[in-house]
């Protein structure tokens, strides 16, 4: 029953596919097991929660090496659950379904196993590793192997911080899954990046100033009352070396400040450097800090005005293929919310629809027109050439009027189809023409016999299309045509060829020519 109850949540799925046929025609099935489809429910809220994780580890692991906190119980049933998430996140990405690059959902489990491995596998391998619960199983008091072991251990901690290369497929994903919060999650990446490097820059410089605690910015800014506890003559490592009752008296007053005001105060350091702000109030006090703080300097610089740069485009300048798409995917989330539509089924409904706009998002016809002739011609030719003149018709007609091809060409429609979709019914009036891109196509007799198989460069209802030329009723179409595999293809419509072709007479005879050709063809086929 609870089994039952998962598989109609759509959390688990048991998977059953095409792959073949039998020799009757009828499709043969093979059962692939669970699968956690990437569009569920469960996927979206794991997806989340390791974007949430990888947020604590970002701040945590860095904070955890430098200042080293005495953690209390729930920090370190965080850090432990979090290890055990992370090892676990590698065999939900073994079971869970991907997309390939026609976004269509694939199931098939050596399939997801291929594609994991050849992707993050290698990362969240060794992102996974759990440093922080062996850490806590080894004696911080040992000496010797057991020193340096845990020491190396420290340092492995810092792997975590590689999924963060992951964020932004995160992200993408709650964008598709939530794309009312597309600005919002633009903004969150860039106020993330900020905060994180401002973070990262504080602890190294914490770092710097343990190594010589009694003549560091740390004492300088909270034990210099009389000028004993900075000295600019004193090398980076010369603390210990002046083992003296003042030195001691510095280190010991520094050791007096509570971690959290010490946290605040590099936090303020940080933010006013990489800005370029700079009060002065926090300044170096050797060498090394010097160096290190020159260096933040720099690169604040840049990554300051590259994040503020990115800020502003994303609030008030976002480019105009993005504007249009936000506003259609905007448009399709009210649609969606509207009609009721399941859950399970938006996000394949925005994957489509995102993956067709990407391609028509621009009015094709409003760029073009204001280019010079032989410009759109040569703008024409690089994009639609190679497709468009394997039509033995188009191709003739090229060379008698080019303007006719060229029109005809701006108005291609590009569609794509699931498999085993009907893209035309045998009988019905249309004249809808189809250049196939991408796939394989079935052309059915109304018996349900497989009359072709087609694929891409090939095309159908050429006779259909050209009806005008010589009837000016239109001609049902010859057969049903079924995609095969997920197709991608180029539709000319009727309408669109019909109102090329009244503005081209001089094309008339040749294009007759042609559709007696092809009338002879068909009832030599016997069609």
């Amino acid at each position: 029953m609870h089994l039952q109850r998962i598989k109609q949540e759509g959390l688990l799925t048991h998977i059953r596919l095409p792959v073949g046929r039998n020799p009757d025609g009828s499709w043969k099935w093979k059962d692939f097991g669970f699968t956690i489809p990437i569009s569920s429910r469960f996927r979206q809220t794991w997806d989340l929660v390791a974007l949430l994780s990888v947020i604590y580890c970002t701040f945590m692991v860095p904070f955890d090496m430098t200042f080293r906190p005495e953690k209390h119980l729930g920090l370190v049933l965080a850090d432990v659950g979090i290890e055990v998430f992370f090892l676990s996140d590698i065999l939900a990405n073994f079971m869970t379904s991907y997309l390939d690059a026609d976004l269509n959902e694939v199931c098939c489990k050596k399939k997801i196993a291929k594609h994991y491995l050849k992707g993050w596998f290698s990362v969240d391998f060794v992102s996974s590793f759990p440093a922080e619960t062996i850490s806590y199983l080894t004696p911080e008091g040992g000496e010797g192997p057991d020193l340096t072991n845990l020491k190396v251990i420290r340092v492995v901690r810092l792997t975590k911080l590689l999924r963060l290369l992951r964020m932004g497929k995160l992200i993408e994903n709650l964008e598709v899954s939530f794309p009312a919060l597309g600005t919002f999650l633009g903004l969150f990446r860039l106020l993330f990046m900020m905060v994180t490097c401002a973070h990262i820059n504080g602890c190294i410089f914490y770092y710097i100033a343990t190594l010589n605690l009694g003549n560091s910015w740390i004492s300088k800014l909270y034990a210099n009352d009389d000028g004993s506890c900075c000295d600019n003559r004193r090398g980076e490592f010369d603390g210990p070396r002046f083992v003296d009752a003042q030195y001691d008296a510095c280190v010991e007053a520094v050791q007096q400040i509570p971690l959290g005001r010490i946290y605040n105060t590099v936090i303020y350091w940080s933010f006013t450097t990489l800005s370029t702000v700079g009060y002065g109030d926090i300044t170096p006090c050797n060498n090394m800090e010097m160096t290190y703080t020159v260096a933040s300097m720099v690169c604040g610089s840049a990554m300051f005005a590259y994040i503020v740069g990115n800020i502003s485009s994303v609030v008030t300048s976002r480019k105009g293929q993005e504007l249009r798409m936000q506003e259609k995917m905007r448009e399709l989330h009210e649609y969606l919310e509207l009609r009721k539509i399941p859950k399970t089924m938006r996000d394949r409904v925005r994957r489509q629809c995102l993956h067709r706009w990407k391609k028509t998002v621009f009015d094709e016809h409003y760029v073009l027109q204001d280019l010079a002739p032989s410009m759109r011609r040569a703008v024409i030719d690089t994009v639609y050439g190679d497709g468009i003149r394997v039509v033995p018709a188009f191709r003739d007609l090229f060379e008698e009027d080019q303007e006719f091809v060229i029109e005809l060409t701006i108005g291609l429609q590009p569609c794509s189809y699931q498999v085993e979709e009907l893209i035309t019914i045998k009988d019905d009036a249309g004249g809808d023409f189809y250049l196939i891109t991408k796939g394989y196509v079935e052309l059915v007799s109304s018996d349900g016999r497989i009359c072709a198989l087609l694929q891409a460069g090939d095309w159908f209802n050429e006779l259909e299309l050209f009806s005008d030329a010589y009837n000016e009723e239109v001609l049902p179409y010859t057969y049903t045509a079924r995609s095969a595999t997920p197709v991608e293809a180029y539709l000319l419509t009727r309408e669109t060829f019909a109102e090329v072709y009244d503005n081209h007479p001089n094309v008339k005879q040749q294009l007759e020519l042609h559709v007696l050709a092809l009338l002879e063809d068909a009832r030599y086929k016997g069609r």
